[in-house]
């Protein structure tokens, strides 16, 4: 018998939950950056890695849903791209073997507990001068007056710098979310 996670549950239709085009803010941040190799955390039903893959990069997306996997591969496969698709715990699976040129963490839901452990460590796995990007819920998306919807509840992007715990705030990115950039020093990062 297999368990179905909470996320194999949602994913288990036929249409895909979020839709087969990119997520707005992924497509804005891809948009102009040299192809490189791209992990893609917590990647769900595949949007945004096939999107990537499309635009000729090397993807490993990771996610602990066996439907999303399922889904994401058959979307690849009717776009003409290839990528690799690890399945499980974006916490313990081994995905951090070689370093990436791009992480992206897309409304990745960590535990908090888990939430620095992840970041630093996918901050580790890319070159010198890669960029890490993800978008989470703000915290004022939480209150009484906000969408509990993520996909459309008011979010923020955060960057880190690879070498260190800084984080950034900026402007507003496609639609008004909150969005900001990084890119690790040229000096700093995993040397591979």
């Amino acid at each position: 018998m297999v368990c179905m996670n909470r996320w194999d549950e949602r994913y288990a239709a036929d249409r895909y939950f979020y839709g087969t085009e990119p997520n707005e803010l992924v497509r804005a941040a891809l948009a102009g950056l040299p192809t490189g190799r791209a992990l893609f955390l917590a990647e769900g039903e595949g949007r945004n890695a096939v999107h990537a893959a499309a635009l000729g990069h090397e993807v490993v997306a990771v996610d602990s849903s066996t439907e999303g996997r399922r889904k994401a591969l058959a979307l690849a496969a009717e776009r003409g791209v290839a990528l690799t698709y690890l399945l499980g715990d974006v916490a313990t699976t081994a995905w951090d073997d070689a370093p990436y040129d791009l992480a992206v963490l897309c409304f990745f839901h960590a535990a908090p507990a888990e939430r620095a452990r992840l970041h630093a460590r996918t901050a580790a796995a890319l070159r010198p001068g890669g960029r890490l990007s993800w978008w989470s819920r703000s915290p004022r998306s939480s209150s009484a007056a906000a969408p509990a919807d993520p996909r459309t509840s008011r979010c923020c992007r955060i960057s880190t710098r690879c070498a260190g715990n800084s984080r950034a705030w900026s402007g507003s990115g496609p639609s008004g979310w909150r969005s900001s950039s990084a890119k690790a020093p040229a000096t700093t990062g995993r040397r591979r």
